[in-house]
């Protein structure tokens, strides 16, 4: 007899019954398991009745780690049921709520991603059906019935008969291996699905690649902005592609769409169902050597300047050109492209917000100036070679410590104590402006406020924390996602006016590891991941040199977040923006 079709709950109960009664929420011989099965039919049985759960497979995220090998016979009693009809433990009526805190469940989020090039790469566990992208790729059989494995038949349950429809209409013979039928999302939350048809395994692993870059080629064909694009992992399961090669595979591929420069910020993200623990671990690993490699090799690699700059060009080094002979006074100002200027104007005035002007301490005097608005006269490029070999090895240091960490830095939009969501400038920015900032180590464009006077000196000398003054936060360098901000500093509050042309810095900054709070409180410097302290001087909190965040954003009840890094060698004042008030 097959192994299956003998399984039986309680003793009595076919399995077959089972998906009956579990599908009609009835209670299946009070729930219990029946001490004839054996560890595997355990296994078997559990996993029979999620794939046959009405609504699909639990989408859990932050599963734990823990191998299907690890599940354990001595969790008796057990009941089927709940919303997704998974398998839970049954709880002991006895059981106290005080017990029950006691013992919390012990929940992981096991998710990776890195940027590389122009991309965002992910690797997460959940249901490919349920995930929100501009193009999901599907593995079906050549034959495209969707009614086929557990990646399509979810996709054919919550998208609709619509997509099979379209299946059947345009591919009425199906596909060949290593071919992609392109439909609607149906009621997908994705505007296509690419569906691949790939051979089972037989030392063919160049298969994967292939069919990555036929979809990859037809994503850049279709002339749509790609945003997103969400994949299973191609090979696993019945086509019996061994783990370590769809990683390896999967990740290569992926990487080398990242280095096109017609992609621009992009994200492809790698999902697993939550069961699938061995090709996620796999996956994950990948991305972790990825993740040292490349960040390593950008910590040994060359310094040089951005390739945009024309008075210290990529033709030397900026060692080699701050061993040459340069002008006295070091740096230039240096008109930028009209590309640039269009795109800096824009930039400012997408952050500009005229309903906070005159608003908070630091903007006293300005109301009685009676403007909303501010006009852009001319923008210029600050060439410091000086500067800019400090700045870009403060950088390859931060490459240094993702690679040490083996994980790039979260991002402000990804940490919780964040409110008000991911960096505004960032969001504003175009192509032009993001083409050479690497945001896996939190760099990104802010704004500086200075009066004209000092713009001379931060451009020869770069901002130097030391000389803050009666600060909130502290000594540190303070820069804003608004130009409203930077504007309420560009004049002193007791000589106000809109006459004369006033000035701000556009500055890169680098947050690395940020330290989130909403307090007003004074720091000396970021302070310690383990007890949040800025003078900890505990040297088990500094593991490896790297147990201190690298910047603090205030995220309060503020009308701006304050920017602010106390080592004045992560920021580079880049551009000098003249305006006027009107």
């Amino acid at each position: 007899m097959n192994r299956i079709n003998c399984i039986r709950i309680g003793g009595s109960t076919p399995t077959r019954d089972l998906f009956a009664d579990m599908n009609g929420r009835r209670p299946v011989n009070n729930g219990m398991w029946g001490n004839n099965m054996d560890h595997m039919d355990i296994r078997i049985a559990r996993l029979l009745a999620q794939q046959n759960s009405p609504i699909g497979f639990d989408d859990d995220s932050s599963d734990s780690d823990d191998s299907e090998d690890n599940f354990q016979t001595d969790l008796a009693p057990m009941f089927i049921g709940g919303a997704r009809g998974g398998m839970r433990p049954q709880r002991n009526p006895q059981t106290t709520k005080q017990t029950q805190k006691a013992v919390p469940t012990k929940r992981k989020n096991f998710d990776v991603s890195i940027d590389i090039g122009n991309i965002s790469l992910k690797v997460k566990s959940g249901n490919l059906a349920e995930q929100e992208a501009d193009v999901i790729v599907n593995s079906v059989a050549t034959d495209l019935d969707l009614t086929k494995g557990v990646g399509s038949s979810a996709i054919f349950a919550v998208g609709g008969q619509v997509i099979q429809q379209e299946c059947d209409d345009n591919y009425s013979d199906g596909i060949s291996f290593g071919d992609v039928a392109i439909t609607s999302g149906g009621q997908l939350k994705c505007s296509k699905i690419y569906h691949v048809a790939l051979p089972s395994w037989n030392n063919n692993e160049q298969e994967i690649q292939a069919i990555l870059k036929k979809c990859f080629v037809l994503m850049g064909q279709s002339h749509v902005a790609l945003r997103s694009v969400v994949i299973p992992p191609l090979g696993h399961g019945f086509l019996g592609f061994p783990d370590d090669v769809i990683a390896r595979n999967m990740i290569s591929t992926i990487v080398e769409f990242g280095k096109n420069p017609q992609i621009h910020h992009a994200s492809v993200s790698i999902v697993c169902h939550r069961r699938q623990h061995v090709i996620f671990k796999a996956l994950k690993t990948e991305v972790k050597r990825l993740t040292v490699q490349l960040h390593m090799d950008m910590y040994k690699g060359d310094l040089k300047t951005p390739s945009y700059w024309t008075k210290y060009d990529q033709t030397k080094t900026l060692r080699e050109w701050n061993c040459h002979q340069i002008s006295a006074k070091c740096w230039e100002q240096v008109q930028v492209s009209p590309e640039e200027r269009s795109a800096i104007e824009k930039l400012v005035m997408d952050t500009w917000m005229k309903q906070f002007v005159g608003h908070g301490r630091d903007s006293r005097g300005l109301n009685a100036l009676n403007y909303a608005n501010i006009q852009i006269l001319d923008v210029e490029r600050i060439e410091n070679p000086l500067l800019a070999e400090r700045y870009f090895q403060c950088r390859a240091t931060m490459f240094h410590k993702v690679g040490q960490l083996e994980r790039t830095f979260t991002r402000l939009k990804d940490i919780p104590y964040a409110k008000n969501g991911g960096i505004l400038t960032t969001k504003k920015a175009g192509k032009t402006l993001t083409r050479e900032m690497c945001q896996m180590v939190n760099e990104h464009y802010l704004f500086h406020g200075t009066t004209v006077g000092r713009i001379d000196v931060i451009a020869a000398q770069g901002f130097d924390n030391r000389l803050t003054e009666n600060a909130m936060f502290g000594p540190g360098v303070y820069a804003a996602e608004s130009s409203t901000k930077s504007d309420q500093y560009a004049d002193p509050r007791d000589q106000r006016d809109k006459r004369s042309p006033k000035k701000m810095i556009l500055t890169r900054m680098l947050l690395g590891e940020i330290y989130v709070t909403d307090q007003p409180k004074s720091f000396q410097r970021p302070p310690c991941k383990t007890c949040k302290k800025d003078k900890c001087c505990d040297s088990s909190h500094n593991p490896r040199g790297q147990g201190f965040f690298d910047s603090v954003v205030v995220d309060g009840q503020w009308n701006f977040r304050e920017f602010i890094v106390y080592n004045s060698s992560q920021c580079y004042p880049e551009y000098i923006i003249t305006y006027k008030r009107k």
